[in-house]
């Protein structure tokens, strides 16, 4: 089922572990996808994913046959906190979704990781309604996602996405590597 990470609460996934997710199947019946399970953070919610280098944190599928699209992928919503560093993410349909649709500024940090076999974008970001949305994506290796490898969308007025996009590897993308709308 889903894990979801509540306003005021912070989630820590230490260097070496190995999370799993349901392949095909959500208990809870809840959250974007009715029948993947996925890591949710809420509004107000932090999620930190602290890998090593030589002792990186995986979240894949627990299919014995895995395959894109087996978990629905990590989503934060309405501007919650998301650090990730030295972190495996495969076998999802979004590798991670961030939502930011309040006037609040927030930022969104994934370096040195590899996010791979996604059956949509492997990094996904709308910013919405006076949002100010701050990107530090360095150093990643992004491969094998049948959308995007990573998909920015801003598209109302007086919402800023800024930050850096750096030293990135995208390679095996559906449509598009970088794909900036707005």
């Amino acid at each position: 089922g889903d894990v979801t990470v509540p306003s005021g609460s912070t989630l820590t996934i230490s260097a070496g572990s190995t999370i799993t997710f349901p392949a095909l199947s959500d208990d809870q019946g809840s959250g974007r996808s009715a029948s993947r399970s996925e890591l949710i953070v809420e509004s107000g919610g932090t999620l930190i994913i602290e890998g090593a280098l030589g002792n990186e944190v995986t979240l894949t599928s627990d299919a014995g046959t895995k395959a894109a699209g087996d978990w629905q992928g990590i989503g934060v919503e309405d501007g919650g906190e998301r650090i990730m560093r030295y972190t495996t993410l495969e076998y999802a349909v979004t590798g991670v979704r961030y939502e930011h649709t309040t006037a609040t500024a927030r930022t969104v940090t994934i370096e040195d990781s590899t996010l791979s076999n996604v059956s949509g974008s492997a990094v996904y970001v709308n910013s919405t309604t006076g949002a100010q949305t701050t990107l530090s994506l360095l150093r990643n290796t992004i491969s094998n996602a049948t959308n995007h490898g990573i998909y920015i969308d801003s598209t109302t007025a007086a919402t800023l996405v800024s930050g850096t996009i750096a030293d990135n590897t995208i390679s095996v993308t559906g449509l598009n590597s970088i794909y900036l709308y707005g």
